[in-house]
């Protein structure tokens, strides 16, 4: 398995488990909440499923909105990678939607210096992350379909 592989099926894993133990819903209580939305599955395999990682970002979003979390915090990029890198990354991401060329945007990890460490940490204590996704909710109280 790769290793951003790997990373990615660890991190799906504990998004779900921690809000699960967070609201104290069980693999049992799961099941139940996912058939509400017509999703059947039962115990051994969402168990399983939930432990490999291997599972859709809909059914990740399905799970979620089951245990009923309405925000994530998604911020892959910061598992995979040194402080250096990730802030390389982050301002050349910045600067590609800003409409340079990869050519002019491209910030190498050693071209960050210890202002812009610093700058950079700052900013991100001041974040809940660089990405926050909202999770449906599935029906309101009326049966109807509520985002």
């Amino acid at each position: 398995m790769k290793p951003l592989e790997k990373i990615e099926r660890e991190w799906a894993t504990k998004v779900i488990r921690a809000h699960m133990v967070k609201t104290g819903v069980s693999y049992a209580d799961l099941v139940e909440r996912l058939s509400l939305l017509g999703i059947e599955e039962n115990e051994r395999n969402l168990r399983n499923k939930v432990a490999r990682g291997t599972f859709s970002a809909a059914f990740m979003a399905e799970c979620l909105a089951a245990i009923g979390v309405q925000y994530v915090d998604v911020d892959i990029a910061h598992e995979m990678v040194e402080e250096r890198e990730l802030i390389a990354f982050e301002a050349t991401v910045a600067r590609l939607n800003a409409g340079q060329s990869m050519e002019e945007a491209r910030i190498k990890p050693d071209d960050i210096d210890s202002e812009m460490l610093g700058d950079a940490m700052r900013v991100r204590r001041g974040k809940a992350g660089w990405l926050a996704v909202k999770v449906p909710r599935a029906l309101s109280r009326d049966g109807s379909k509520e985002t």
